[in-house]
């Protein structure tokens, strides 16, 4: 396995303060301050100011790719132009008042990971040591990669999501421990009451949209429940399952199945998988594990599960309403020996990218088809709050997430996500 982690939040405010640290001490030898970098102070008795000092020529910036504008923190920018320093320590780079990070340099062009400033009217420019005057400045455009989301109420905690094929997302929302139903939260954000709550459930765990347009729910109990096509009355029983045995997820899979997953009461050796018919009939197949999320992706149901005393993502191929042999696909608790994180909510890009939803501060783990791990929203965490708990794809190229405060945010993954059955 390859970890990149894009930086985190906490490792590039360190290393922003060790460059602006650094930089203080070349100010003074230049006798110049370094926000002007061109305003030198009067030669004193003592100073190590050397009026016969030569300076090379200041940095000259021409374009910065990508072209148009890039992602505040995620994104890698590539700054072009000439006299910059063939020594990455030997450069700054502004945008606005925050330092950015090099990751490559040459004399005519500097890759960098964007810093989190969010506006269309960035100012980029350059110090260069050697060099008693800034570069030139250009007007560039970073925009937020994650934002809120939706109009709920001060008090209103969204649990389970899922979006319809237009874009619509359905949250499962709660106040003050109690479930106020289904609500629907279209694309402006606006919050339209889709299904009314349904007695004793505080929050769903699980919704997925199945055939006739039902609103299918679990809620960490031995049943499935769902909703009438349109909502508006309460979810009504549909399956129950074998006492000590919960299902926490659900998800559809080809020919109209539903593959549902949790844990045992008694104990997680007894816990199984379920298929479901839309008859309904279902057959159960052994799983000696805690479930979190399940999802169906290429003919493999996939679950983020604890098994054998770690936390991994499993797959197990799909023949119609039966399971292969499960495996392990990626082991999440290796990956982190030392942190203690646990994945959460799992899905699928249309590139066959992994996303997993997790407690750590970085919110977002992503997993390529290779195992590399990429964490791309790290300079996020403060908006992620304890975790993230659920997550959702839209109809285009977003995510949504619910995360463990109950805050609802959209992700703008700039990729499809695998289609839902």
């Amino acid at each position: 396995m390859r970890l990149s982690t894009f930086g985190t939040g906490r490792a590039a405010k360190g290393v922003r303060r060790a460059i602006l640290s650094g930089w203080s001490g070349l100010a003074v030898l230049l006798g110049c301050s370094l926000s002007v970098f061109g305003g030198c102070v009067e030669e004193e008795e003592g100073s190590l100011f050397n009026p016969n000092r030569t300076f090379g020529p200041p940095p000259v910036i021409t374009a910065v790719a990508p072209t148009d504008s890039a992602q505040a923190g995620v994104d890698t920018l590539v700054i072009t132009g000439s006299n910059f320093s063939t020594v990455a320590a030997n450069n700054i780079i502004f945008l606005n008042s925050s330092p950015g990070i090099p990751i490559q340099v040459s004399a005519t062009q500097i890759s960098l990971r964007t810093p989190l400033v969010i506006g269309d009217s960035v100012a980029v420019r350059i110090a260069t040591r050697g060099s008693d005057k800034m570069s030139n400045t250009l007007v560039y455009k970073l925009t937020a990669a994650v934002e809120s989301f939706g109009l709920l109420g001060p008090s209103d905690l969204a649990n389970a999501i899922i979006a319809d094929a237009t874009g619509d997302l359905y949250v499962s929302v709660s106040v003050s421990g109690a479930g106020v139903g289904i609500k629907r939260i279209p694309a402006d954000g606006s919050v339209n009451s889709y299904a009314r709550d349904t007695s004793g459930v505080v929050g769903w765990t699980g919704l997925k949209f199945g055939p006739g347009g039902y609103l299918y729910a679990a809620r960490g109990i031995r049943a499935i429940y769902r909703f009438a096509p349109g909502g508006g009355d309460p979810a009504v029983l549909w399956v129950a399952l074998p006492a000590g045995y919960t299902i926490n997820d659900i998800d559809f899979g080809p020919n109209q199945i539903l593959w549902a997953a949790g844990s045992n009461t008694t104990s997680i050796n007894s816990a199984r998988i379920y298929s479901i018919s839309q008859t309904p009939t279902s057959k159960f197949f052994p799983f000696a594990a805690s479930v979190r999320s399940v999802r169906v992706f290429n003919n493999y149901l996939y679950l983020s599960a604890f098994k054998d005393s770690a936390w991994g993502i499993w797959r197990a191929p799909i023949n119609v309403d039966s399971l292969g042999t499960p495996e392990l696909y990626f082991n999440f608790s290796a990956a982190f020996p030392t942190e203690g994180y646990t994945p959460q909510g799992i899905s699928f890009s249309s590139s066959g990218n992994l996303y997993i939803a997790t407690d750590a501060p970085a919110g977002f783990v992503v997993v390529t088809p290779s195992k590399t791990v990429i964490i791309p929203y790290a300079d996020y965490e403060e908006l992620f709050g304890t975790s993230i708990r659920f997550l959702a794809w839209g109809s285009g190229n977003d995510i949504f997430v619910a995360t463990g405060n109950g805050v609802l945010l959209k992700l703008k993954a700039r990729v499809a996500g695998a289609p839902y059955y």
